[in-house]
């Protein structure tokens, strides 16, 4: 086995993995050590090895073989012994590395399909492995370069990062003890290896057999470094041609470190884009196609319009052997595939979806790539990635892999890194409200997001003659993200402005005026303004079906989702569960992202709870929870209200232990992110309710003084919250219960007092039904605290 060092967090992260899925895909750059990594694991657990990329076999062929043999197996394992019987099978005794020592009761088999790329770009292949898996006992891993676009719900990825700088000088150390440990060049070494396991093993046995220094590795590895990558990192198919490699190393050493260059680029565009990177305009595709031929080179292009690496490189040797001054391939390749980025972005939200989800999967390492190469951009380049940071809003519609949502993530933290290195305070806080947007969207944090947008909006208070695109994207983001975190004033505050500026820049049907609108018609509902939340509903309705063209959209399935939401409020439950199933089908028929399908389901099952069947939802939220479990760390919002839900299910079927569980694992989960959401306070009320019933009124007390500790608070951020008083209910039952009449008369007039205070704000509003109700609940609390008041007395 080849030297294992570091990735404990990841081997603990592979084994809890292991507890409650049976298909894990590991993915990551090649080189970046997951053979080891696996084979490590499967140290001391019974496992049968095989390397897809060294079968004779077609992928396919060894996935039906696979499926025979795995399930014959488990035929022989449950009829004649404890321990699987693999000495008669010729396809596992070729690669097996099996071991029956320690055996761990979780996993009886353990099938590890290592450089199984093949496999992962077809798609019935992972359904086939899907369905071995189901098999008792058996726990499969994959190995792979690259995470399909198209993930199946039952697979749980666990990405592979470059070894942190600590672990990568602990391997170094291991292959090459004689080193010197503070060394510059060491040092050096281990930056310029970028984490890879593969390089710095290799250079560990160059230090270790001392032909070269350190200083000479250095030099080696600043020139050589990115066609090393580019050659070793990169799938087969996407190098360069082996008859190409020897033509390049007969022309000038510049021009070979240029083309070598493009090399490193994955994926597949058009010639248009290739003379984008390459600097080169009006490239004549026929001549340059007869002049490659007198080196008899013989391509094959995927279609008449579009070049695989090879192509692009033949169309643009003729050319660049005029050229004397090279341009900067990465600047190149950075802004071609932004602009390719934002058209793909920006027809996602048309009726070219369909288009842009190809497109997006084709280009996927691209985009990959693009997101990284954010670390290393130089000054002349820093703008691109500054316009991707305000323009994107892919986490909600095209990102499916938790590799991508990683990346976007890390690309944000580096990007505002290049902006305080190269740009103005303008482009900082146009990167800030991008950064925000994914804490809330995607992480769910929501306090760090709007303190993002806070720092942001401290920024441009500063330019107020600009009022542009970005302040209206920060407005309606930071209006979002207090929304969600049921700050609804604060929230319609910054929307309206929102909607104010997109008006002033003549904006109708655009993407940005479209979520405002959304945005204001939700908050406005939630805070129980019906009236004005069911006009701009309509309206989002209205321009987003015009502009999108047809229902059959992730995004009109989000609205028609919402549609359902008010009508919820409004107490038409047939009509909220009609529009909230068709949203619910068109999400999951046009491939929405795991997250919005989830909150659909959950939607739908809060409606269906309305209607008394908890059964139901209880089976729709199950569905919502294990869609994403294979995002460990990522939309804590999602999974907060998922929980509450669930936890309100088990409460209406008298299952109080349960209800009070899942109640407490949601506040676990949203003191996390964020304590001072006035949402605690409908959490604590509903786990309040759960020990009432339970019988634990001490602890009821305990649990409701510290909601209202924040009351004045909450009441400012939510005038129309009624968890505030539907606290005091429960306070006085316990107070009543545990006998403290003292207590018990300050909770009946601190209620009233809260009780009076709603149906003032109701007047307002106005919402007459809600004030009715208000005053119907002050008649009932009057009459159930004379009641225990009697019996004290």
């Amino acid at each position: 086995m080849a030297i294992f060092v570091g990735r404990r967090r990841e081997l603990e992260e592979l084994r809890e993995m292991c507890r409650f899925s049976d298909l894990i895909l590991i993915h990551g750059l090649k080189g970046i050590g997951k053979s080891s990594f696996v084979k490590q694991f499967c140290e001391n657990i019974n496992h049968i090895f095989i390397d897809v990329r060294r079968r004779e076999e077609d992928p396919l062929q060894l996935i039906e073989m696979l499926e025979s043999e795995v399930g014959g197996i488990r035929r022989i394992k449950n009829c004649e012994t404890n321990k699987p019987s693999v000495e008669n099978s010729d396809l596992l005794k070729t690669d097996n590395a099996y071991s029956a020592s320690n055996r761990r009761q979780e996993i009886e088999m353990l099938l590890v399909l290592d450089n199984a790329e093949e496999i992962c770009i077809d798609s019935g292949s992972i359904s086939t492995l899907t369905s071995i898996s189901t098999l008792s006992g058996v726990t499969i891993l994959i190995t792979s370069t690259f995470c399909p676009v198209e993930m199946n719900e039952q697979i749980i990825e666990l990405p592979l990062k470059p070894l942190s700088h600590t672990d990568a000088h602990e391997l170094l150390k291991t292959i090459c003890p004689s080193m010197e440990e503070d060394n510059y060049f060491v040092c050096k070494i281990i930056e310029l290896c970028e984490g890879i396991p593969l390089a710095l093993q290799i250079v560990g046995l160059e230090l270790e057999s001392r032909l070269l220094t350190p200083e000479d590795l250095v030099i080696l590895l600043t020139k050589s470094r990115l066609k090393v990558l580019s050659q070793e990192y990169f799938p087969k198919n996407d190098q360069i041609d082996s008859t190409y490699r020897e033509f390049l190393n007969r022309i000038s050493e510049p021009l070979q470190d240029a083309l070598s260059t493009l090399n490193y680029i994955p994926g597949t565009f058009n010639a248009h884009e290739a003379s984008s990177i390459l600097g080169v305009d009006n490239v004549n595709i026929n001549n340059t196609l007869r002049s490659c031929n007198q080196y008899h080179l013989i391509f094959k292009s995927e279609s008449a319009n579009r070049y695989d690496i090879h192509g692009i490189l033949r169309d643009c040797v003729k050319e660049f052997i005029k050229i004397k001054h090279l341009p900067s391939v990465r600047k190149r390749f950075c802004e071609t595939f932004s602009r390719i980025l934002q058209e793909i972005e920006s027809r996602s939200s048309t009726e070219d979806y369909c288009w842009a989800m190809s497109q997006f999967s084709l280009e996927y390492g691209n985009i990959w790539k693009l997101f990284k190469e954010v670390i290393n951009c130089p000054s002349d380049c820093y703008h691109v990635f500054v316009e991707l940071a305000t323009t994107l809003t892919i986490g909600r519609v095209l990102l499916k892999t938790m590799t991508l949502y990683q990346a976007m993530i890390e690309f944000f933290g580096h990007c505002l890194e290049r902006t305080r290195l190269f740009g103005q305070e303008l482009d900082e806080a146009r990167v800030l409200s991008g950064y925000g947007r994914v804490l809330t969207n995607i992480t769910g944090n929501l306090v760090e997001g709007a303190e993002m947008y806070q720092r942001a909006l401290d920024i441009r208070r500063r330019h107020p003659k600009t009022r542009d695109y970005h302040l209206a994207f920060l407005l309606q983001s930071y209006g979002w993200n207090l929304g969600m975190q049921g700050k609804y004033k604060a929230s319609l505050k910054y929307l309206r402005e929102a909607y104010c500026v997109e008006q002033g820049l003549g904006m109708y049907s655009e993407r940005l005026i479209l979520q405002t609108l959304q945005s204001l018609a939700l908050f406005y509902i939630f805070s129980d303004d019906i009236e004005n939340g069911e006009q701009f509903q309509v309206e989002c309705y209205k321009r987003r079906l015009k502009a999108i063209g047809t229902k059959n959209h992730p995004i009109m399935g989000s609205t028609l989702n919402n549609m359902g939401c008010m009508f919820l409020r409004k107490g038409d439950i047939n009509t909220a569960l009609d529009y909230q199933r068709q949203g619910l089908e068109i999400k999951i028929s046009t491939g929405a992202p795991v997250k919005d399908i989830a909150l659909s389901e959950r939607d739908l099952a809060e409606t269906i709870l309305a209607k008394g069947d908890y059964s139901e939802a209880i089976t729709l939220l199950d569905q919502a929870l294990t869609r994403l479990q294979g995002f460990p760390g990522l939309f804590d919002d999602a999974k907060v209200l998922l929980l509450k839900t669930k936890g309100k299910c088990y409460f209406k079927a008298r299952a109080y232990s349960e209800a009070g569980r899942h109640f407490q694992k949601a506040i676990d989960l949203k003191l996390k992110t964020c304590e001072e959401d006035s949402f605690m306070v409908k959490l604590y009320c509903l786990y309040a309710d759960v020990l009432l019933a339970l019988g634990e009124n001490a602890k009821v007390v305990r649990i409701l003084e510290k909601a209202l500790f924040r009351k004045d608070s909450f009441i400012q951020q939510t005038p129309t919250n009624k968890s505030l008083f539907h606290s005091y209910r429960i306070l006085l039952e316990a107070h009543f219960s545990l006998g403290n009449r003292e207590e018990l008369f300050r909770t009946y007039y601190d209620g009233c007092f809260e009780l009076q205070r709603l149906i003032k704000v109701f007047e307002e509003v106005p919402n007459f039904y809600r004030r009715a109700e208000m005053s119907e609940n002050l008649q009932k609390f009057t009459e159930r605290f004379k009641e225990m008041k009697r019996f004290l007395d």
